[in-house]
């Protein structure tokens, strides 16, 4: 399965997501296709700054037939400094519902891998 990658520049926890997104079931063939459809940024921890790194954190999860994540697991990381801001941002991403022959269904096995970048 394909990995989504987050380009984060700099950020401060804003939300990437329209005001009103579209959160109603929908089929997807294509997991490398399906991508949430609200999301945060997380907040750039302050020692990366102080030491200007730049990361990532890769993840694990499930997307529940409510389109919110459950088994949420750091997969790898760059440096455990960014594991804490990536996990809360996550965690609170949500996906439309996905349908399987018109039903509702979890989606096990999805990754995400989410960037910090510094500007130069």
């Amino acid at each position: 399965m394909k990995i989504w990658s987050l380009l984060l520049l700099m950020c401060l926890g804003v939300v990437l997501a329209a005001d009103e997104p579209d959160l109603s079931p929908a089929e997807v063939d294509d997991l490398s296709t399906y991508f949430p459809q609200v999301r945060y940024a997380p907040i750039y921890p302050a020692e990366a700054l102080d030491k200007n790194l730049d990361g990532y954190v890769e993840f694990s999860f499930t997307v529940q037939k409510d389109g919110t994540l459950r088994d949420v697991v750091v997969t790898e990381s760059s440096d455990k400094v960014f594991e804490a801001a990536a996990t809360r941002a996550v965690k609170m991403f949500r996906y439309a519902p996905r349908l399987e022959n018109g039903v509702i269904v979890e989606t096990p096995g999805m990754t995400l891998r989410i960037t910090f970048l510094l500007e130069e």
